[in-house]
Parts: structure tokens; C-alpha cells; sequence
């Protein structure tokens, strides 16, 4: 009976290991990127909403609200790098009664696809971001 020493037999085997685990950890690194961008992207599209629609919030009485936002969320949204082909992603605008108070309602959802492509669940995901705000027109003096 012989007997084998420590290590013997056992060569290459943590190379055969870490090549199996190496693409499940890929996938869930992936992943991770995927999700992350998913949220930046969110959060861009959610400034530039806001943004927009406080441009439209604050316009002269003689303005139009409703333009305004709808052309600075627009503008804002192209200069942030949505391409919005054929107004797919055209913002909603709209003037809403709250109390005594007038209220602008603003509403834009986007198709965000994934950074890397290997998480399938975020293909064609939409993201949306809405906002109100108080109309405060102003007289020019």
C-alpha cells in the first residue's frame, strides 16, 4: 500500500475550479453593471425632467407652460444623450387644478437598454419619471 503525499494527484485543480466558477461570476458581475447603469440612466432622465419642467413652472403670464416644458425637457433630454427617434419618448405635459393652486404635470418615459447586454430581464426595460409642480407665472414689470 502506497501512500500518496500531500498535493500529489491534486495539481490543476484549483485552475479547474476557478475556470467553473469564472463565468457565473462574470454573469452576476455583469449583471450588477447592467442594473447600475439602469438607475444612472434613471436618474439622468429625472433631472432633466424636473429641470424642464420647473423652466415651464416659472414663465411669464404672457408664456405658454406647456411649451416651454415641453421644449427645455426635450432639449435637456437630447444634451443628456437620449436619442428619442420619431418622439418615442416625447415628455407629457399638462396643466392640473390642485385647491386654488395650478399645477404642472409632467410625465416622460424612455427605453434604456442594457451597458453589457448580458442581462436579458433589462432588454427594452422603460423607464418613466413624473414630477408636479406649482404654476408661479409672473407679470414683467
Amino acid at each position: 500500500m502506497s501512500r500518496l503525499s500531500p498535493g500529489v494527484g491534486r495539481r490543476g485543480s484549483t485552475a479547474v475550479e476557478f475556470g467553473l466558477v469564472l463565468p457565473v461570476l462574470l454573469v452576476v458581475l455583469l449583471a450588477i453593471f447592467d442594473f447600475a447603469w439602469t438607475f444612472f440612466q434613471h436618474g439622468i432622465l429625472t433631472r432633466a425632467l424636473r429641470d424642464g419642467c420647473r423652466s415651464g413652472a416659472v414663465v411669464p403670464l404672457t408664456g405658454d407652460p406647456i411649451a416651454t416644458a415641453t421644449a427645455d425637457i426635450q432639449a435637456r433630454m437630447t444634451a443628456a444623450g437620449f436619442a428619442c427617434g420619431g418622439g418615442g419618448c416625447a415628455p407629457t405635459v399638462s396643466l392640473a387644478t390642485s385647491g386654488s393652486l395650478d399645477v404642472l404635470e409632467c410625465v416622460v418615459s424612455v427605453p434604456v437598454l442594457g451597458l453589457t447586454g448580458f442581462t436579458p430581464i433589462l432588454d427594452g426595460i422603460t423607464v418613466t419619471a413624473a414630477t408636479r409642480l406649482n404654476l408661479e407665472s409672473w407679470s414683467p414689470t
